[in-house]
């Protein structure tokens, strides 16, 4: 029991973690900081998918893909601003992408925390999310998860 405890608490701490990793649109103040044009391009197609195309999940999942946020990553690199806007990109797209695996049947989100569901089969989540984050991480070096996943995989490893 205590260790289910235990999991439910990582969960909703990750899940406050990620409250506003949800598809909205990205404001920016132009004042700050200037965007590149690319960068900018990148941005209002991202907002566009998001205003139009999201509503409708499956659609969603043909236009918010790797090779689009590869496009951002690679169109938004400039200053500081134009990070922070790839990583609120590329949080979402993780974050989007875990809440559509599955184990048995039973969904991985973060967000489908289910009392019920038993402490194996949530730790089977919990290691597929792993894997899956783990082969995002190799594929892409400068993710902004690169270097929090060894910390998530051994945090999750001791309950599991």
């Amino acid at each position: 029991m205590n260790k289910l405890i235990t999991i439910v608490l990582i969960l909703y701490t990750l899940t406050a973690s990620y409250a506003l990793m949800v598809l909205a649109p990205i404001v920016y103040n132009k004042k700050d900081m200037e965007i590149s044009e690319n960068c900018n391009t990148q941005l209002n197609q991202y907002n566009t998918m998001v205003n139009d195309v999201c509503k409708d999940d499956e659609k969603c999942q043909n236009v918010f893909t790797e090779s689009f946020v590869e496009n951002v990553r690679n169109n938004c690199n400039g200053n500081d601003m134009e990070k922070k806007l790839f990583e609120q990109i590329e949080s979402t797209y993780l974050f989007n992408s875990i809440s559509q695996l599955e184990v048995d049947g039973v969904n991985c989100s973060i967000y489908s925390v289910n009392l019920g569901q038993s402490i194996e089969s949530r730790c089977a989540c919990m290691k597929k999310v792993i894997e899956y984050l783990e082969d995002y991480t190799t594929q892409h070096e400068n993710s902004i998860l690169t270097e929090s996943i060894t910390d998530f995989k051994l945090e999750i490893s001791e309950y599991c």
